[in-house]
């Protein structure tokens, strides 16, 4: 007489697709830059840094997302990813008040790759080929890209996010480097410290915006959340 076969039962626990603010391990697959269509102001651009990141395979069938979107033929992400801002604020020109200098759009672009280049040992914006190249942000974010030196490297990364619900009453969170003063180290490589996360600092809790179609991405969530309550001084630390 066979019975019913009571062993190996799954369990059918989920396992996101995507990585959580936290501290974690993965590596750059790509870097982008867009300009907003709607900046806080007419006179200036706004920007946002955005990375693509990988953690590193998940193992027994776990299936990622596409690695092309729309395109399964390109295949599957192996790991849990997510879509990480550089900076809680978009990137505009402002005049820093500690001392009334014009820090621009483009300082704080060069800014952020040459922090990301020196984790590697590799000063790319000083070479030949790169200096003057470029004549916009997107070509040089573009040309950033194309290198290899900072992809399939694993690093370690201390994420914050600005949390919040979209229609269907889960949670949702729009995921960036959190700020220098929270933050000291946002990221390193696999072997090296980097700040321990902290959702007291690093999470940002939204009650008052909800995601919706009206709310794509997380520009208006920062805005209302940081750009309005803090001075630039507060948002932009330049450093030597």
């Amino acid at each position: 007489m066979s019975g019913i076969t009571t062993k190996g039962v799954k369990t059918g626990d989920f396992i996101s697709k995507e990585l959580k603010p936290g501290n974690f391990v993965a590596k750059i697959n790509s870097i982008k830059i867009t300009k907003s269509d709607k900046p806080k102001y007419e006179d200036r651009a706004d920007w946002t840094i955005t990375l693509t990141l990988e953690g590193k395979p998940m193992g027994d069938g776990f299936v990622g997302f596409e690695k092309v979107f729309g395109q399964p033929e390109h295949g599957f992400l192996l790991g849990q990813s997510a879509s990480v801002k550089t900076s809680t604020w978009p990137i505009r020109t402002f005049t820093r008040k500690s001392d009334n200098v014009e820090v621009s759009d483009v300082d704080q672009v060069l800014s952020f790759i040459a922090k990301l280049s020196k984790v590697f040992d590799i000063n790319w914006l000083d070479r030949d080929d790169v200096n003057g190249k470029y004549s916009t942000l997107e070509e040089l974010i573009a040309g950033f890209n194309k290198e290899t030196f900072f992809k399939s490297k694993w690093m370690k990364w201390c994420v914050g996010a600005t949390e919040t619900k979209n229609d269907k009453g889960y949670t949702k969170y729009y995921m960036y480097l959190p700020e220098r003063k929270d933050c000291e180290i946002a990221f390193a490589l696999e072997n090296q410290p980097v700040t321990t996360f902290d959702p007291e600092k690093h999470i940002f809790k939204s009650n008052s915006v909800t995601a919706s179609a009206s709310l794509n991405n997380a520009d208006d969530l920062i805005d209302q959340s940081v750009d309005d309550l803090l001075d630039d001084d507060d948002l932009f630390e330049m450093e030597d």
